[in-house]
């Protein structure tokens, strides 16, 4: 017997957990966030233990890649380990908005994402970060809470 799809106002999130327990949970789609400390990293989990993740070269750089990358990777870049845990966070924080927006099917979702793969994009701390491009996929709409806390208005 196959499992019902989804339903697309489906919201869920999770405590922080090492990536191993992550997979578990996680389904395509969900929006992924890793805990950095100061600030927090956004991936679109693709299933399979991966993701698909904005990720710059150079912290000084303007452009970042779309790329398909194992979710044990993406935890482990940072050197600390308790900076290195995830956490499933499909509950969108819009500053100043007060209906959140509906998610798109996780196939959209999904789609939306795999077309940008291996691709240059945009990208700025402040603005079009990797929080900005998982809430375009997620959502069709573009948002940034580090953004708004970067004291810019969230909303690109």
């Amino acid at each position: 017997m196959s499992q019902p799809e989804r339903k697309i106002s489906e919201i869920r999130q999770t405590g922080f957990l090492h990536h191993a327990e992550l997979i578990k949970l996680a389904k395509p789609a969900d929006l992924l966030e890793f805990d950095r400390g100061l600030y927090k990293h956004w991936a679109l989990y693709a299933g399979g233990g991966m993701v698909i993740n904005v990720c710059g070269e150079d912290c000084n750089k303007t452009e970042a890649w779309v790329r398909l990358q194992p979710i044990q990777y993406v935890c482990d870049l940072h050197p600390v380990p308790r900076y290195r845990l995830v956490r499933i966070n499909n509950t969108p924080d819009v500053p100043g908005c007060l209906l959140r927006p509906t998610p798109r099917l996780p196939d959209r979702a999904m789609e939306e994402a795999r077309l940008m793969l291996d691709t240059k994009v945009p990208y700025e701390y402040e603005g079009r970060n990797s929080e900005f491009y998982c809430n375009l996929w997620k959502f069709g709409r573009i948002f940034s809470e580090e953004a708004m806390k970067a004291g810019k208005n969230g909303i690109i």
